[in-house]
């Protein structure tokens, strides 16, 4: 099983925060993130999942319409930035497709260090604005392992590519 977490792109500042669109550079940072992608990795993917919070609905369209990819957009339940991270890891180690979800920061950067981590909180992610990191599981959950062990495949970060926006 793989797992793509991304971060949405950059949104204008406010409130209230579920109501937040992209800005101008936010959507030119999908197309970038889209431009440096290999597609194939992404070819077992059912569905884009999203925490319904306008960014992060918007990133997930506009990343839909960029690469054509025939997926459907779901909400998800657990992926609000306040929500804890603790039950979209109970869900993702219940899982055994490739998913791909779009989100918020602390969650899809816990989620990501605690999945590479192992039992502690031993490794620590930066997921920026429109970051794409894609995971693997290598085994599944057991005792030693609760959330099976993950490796990293790698790490998109937008703000390093030479075609992003400034």
């Amino acid at each position: 099983m793989r797992l793509f977490l991304l971060r949405h792109a950059e949104a204008v500042p406010g409130t209230p925060d579920a109501e937040r669109v992209l800005t101008k550079k936010g959507q030119l940072q999908v197309k970038c993130l889209v431009e440096s992608l290999s597609l194939k990795a992404l070819s077992d993917v059912r569905a884009i999942e999203h925490s319904g919070f306008v960014r992060a609905v918007q990133t997930a369209t506009r990343f839909v319409e960029l690469t054509g990819l025939d997926l459907p957009l779901l909400p998800v339940t657990g992926l609000r930035p306040a929500d804890n991270a603790k039950r979209i890891l109970k869900d993702i180690t219940e899982t055994r497709h490739d998913r791909l979800i779009v989100g918020h920061n602390p969650n899809l950067a816990i989620v990501a260090g605690r999945l590479l981590g192992g039992r502690r909180d031993e490794v620590s992610v930066v997921l920026k604005k429109c970051a794409l990191i894609a995971l693997e599981c290598a085994e599944g959950p057991t005792k030693k392992y609760p959330l099976g062990q993950w490796r990293l495949l790698w790490l998109i970060d937008p703000s390093r590519l030479a075609n992003r926006p400034e």
